[in-house]
This record gives C-alpha cells, sequence and structure tokens, in this order.
C-alpha cells in the first residue's frame, strides 16, 4: 500500500511540474528569446499585461553554471522558437565535456542537432 501511495506522489509532483507556470510580462521577456517565433506572437498593449508560460520554458538569463541550467535555457529557446547556434550553449557544453552533458541534452537532439557534433 505505501508503494502506490509513494508512486502516485511522484505521479502527482511530475503532472505538477509539467503545468506550473509563471506569469511574465512581454517587456519582461529577456532580449535573447525575443529572436523566436513566440515573441512577435504576442498580443502586446499599452498595460505590458503578464501572459503564463510553463516556469521551465522562461529562463530569464543566460548564465550557464550547472546542466540545470543548460536544460533550462535549451529549453526556454525551444520553447520560444529561437533556432541558431547559441554561443553560450557551445562554450559551456565544450567547457564542461559534451560526454558528461549526453543524458542532460539528449532530448534536445531533434532541435539543436549541433550540440552533438562538439
Amino acid at each position: 500500500m505505501a508503494k502506490k501511495g509513494v508512486k502516485r506522489a511522484r505521479e502527482s509532483a511530475i503532472v505538477a511540474e509539467a503545468v506550473a507556470s509563471i506569469n511574465v510580462k512581454p517587456s519582461e521577456v529577456p532580449e535573447y528569446l525575443r529572436q523566436g517565433s513566440f515573441y512577435p506572437s504576442l498580443n502586446f498593449d499599452e498595460n505590458d499585461e503578464p501572459f503564463p508560460v510553463p516556469s521551465d520554458a522562461m529562463k530569464l538569463d543566460e548564465t550557464l553554471i550547472s546542466s540545470d541550467d543548460l536544460v533550462h535555457l535549451l529549453k526556454s529557446l525551444r520553447f520560444c522558437g529561437v533556432d541558431g547556434i547559441h554561443p553560450g550553449i557551445v562554450n559551456f557544453v565544450l567547457n564542461s565535456g559534451a560526454s558528461k552533458l549526453k543524458s542532460s541534452i539528449a532530448k534536445f537532439e531533434q532541435n539543436y542537432p549541433y550540440l552533438f557534433t562538439l
């Protein structure tokens, strides 16, 4: 019985994590994310009304210290429709060692294949 409770708690945590969102004003969207297809699609008005986004899809800075930061940045770039090669990511992967990050970045291979050539 306890195992089922633990399993349900984990499943609930996963669902909660998947639907967690934050409210961001258009003026708060970082410049590096404004280059994607998402930002121009926002309905701007004089009030700078906040809009919800998944909390793991809006990294407000480009700082990369850990693999978690890298995943957060990649999710943000993907969500906002930013294509191309991000120099900060290239530097981080090269300095950290691509083999160490392989499991963290595996789910981004289709969107950012350049990661797997470093």
